[in-house]
């Protein structure tokens, strides 16, 4: 099996702009990373580090690759 993606990230100070394929390991768009083909998302994420302990990400995930298939499909949190 084999996946391929691409990812544009625009970095400026302490802020992070991802957009494309993302591995995005948070509560509703988890990752196994034990797993030899991982689920992959489509999307935009923005990461900024605020103070020493605090930081804010916003994102947006359109489409959901899971492991074992190639092509993207629409996430939905209903199906």
């Amino acid at each position: 099996y084999l996946k391929h993606g691409a990812t544009l990230k625009l970095g400026y100070d302490q802020t992070l702009l991802s957009v494309g394929e993302l591995w995005l390991d948070l509560p509703v768009t988890a990752v196994d990373s034990s797993r030899q083909l991982l689920t992959s998302y489509w999307g935009a994420n923005l990461k900024s580090q605020l103070t020493d302990q605090l930081y804010a990400e916003i994102g947006r995930v359109e489409k959901v690759s899971p492991r074992n298939e190639e092509d993207f499909r629409k996430f939905s949190f209903t199906s």
